[in-house]
């Protein structure tokens, strides 16, 4: 078993569903948050090696939780998924 993956997104949302069934495959562990505040809390509980985060239902929520998800835990590498002409919102994102 590997370490710890966390999937942020909306619920009933299905856009990280293959990233999802990839890194189980692999062997990490998946938990999933349907908010920000939940991501945020198993994101510290966890310390995941890698999350997926969906900002395409809460762009502003979902900013604001990887900013401090990545304040606390610095070495989580972190696969953002955007709307595809939402390049602006990418852009902050990457800041």
């Amino acid at each position: 078993m590997r370490g710890s993956f966390l999937m942020i997104e909306a619920a009933g949302s299905r856009n990280g569903g293959h990233f999802a069934r990839m890194l189980i495959t692999a062997g990490y562990r998946l938990t999933t948050a349907t908010s920000g505040e939940a991501g945020r809390a198993a994101c510290t509980r966890l310390s995941p090696e890698c999350a997926v985060l969906d900002l395409s239902q809460d762009e502003e929520g979902g900013l604001n939780t990887l900013q401090r998800c990545l304040q606390s835990h610095p070495m989580t590498r972190f696969l953002v998924l955007t709307p595809k002409d939402r390049v602006d919102l990418m852009s902050r994102a990457m800041r």
